[in-house]
């Protein structure tokens, strides 16, 4: 189980394959970096013909997950994940609590060192659950954005 939520989607064009990959091309404010900027357009990004990665333009939790998308004449295929600059921030908070943990494990090598597992796994359970409300409810603004073109199919 990965710390990281993905979600897989199975794109069906409301109104055909051009229709779609305009709609996408016309709302994206081209960008070879996923960083939230001040723009009228709903994404920001790149597109090509074969797909599209972008992230939401609204401001605070736009950019926090990425919509990849493969386009192709009769369907296509959208993974959301959250945008990799979020996932070091993650990373490098939980490097720091498990070496504060660690050092004080260390430091203190008796029975009451053990006391730290609860507040370790309250930190995880915690951190898991802010994490996935956060992305919820980035990929549910993400996804409401991209109904205008797409019908979109949950992938278990």
């Amino acid at each position: 189980m990965s710390f990281f939520p993905t979600r897989n989607y199975i794109l069906q064009y409301k109104q055909g394959y051009k229709a779609a990959f305009d709609f996408v091309k016309q709302n994206t404010k081209e960008s070879s970096s996923l960083s939230t900027r001040l723009t009228s357009k709903k994404f920001i990004g790149m597109v090509n013909s074969d797909g599209f990665s972008v992230i939401s333009s609204v401001k605070g939790i736009g950019a926090f997950s990425v919509l990849r998308g493969e386009l192709k004449e009769t369907d296509g295929s959208l993974k959301i994940e959250i945008n990799k600059p979020y996932k070091i921030l993650i990373y490098i908070i939980i490097v720091l609590f498990a070496g504060a943990v660690l050092f004080q494990a260390m430091k203190d090598l008796s029975w009451k060192s053990l006391g730290l597992a609860v507040p370790v796994l309250m930190f995880y359970f915690f951190g898991k659950f802010v994490l996935n409300r956060a992305f919820k409810q980035s990929a549910k603004i993400g996804l409401e954005q991209m109904q205008y073109a797409f019908i979109t199919t949950p992938v278990n």
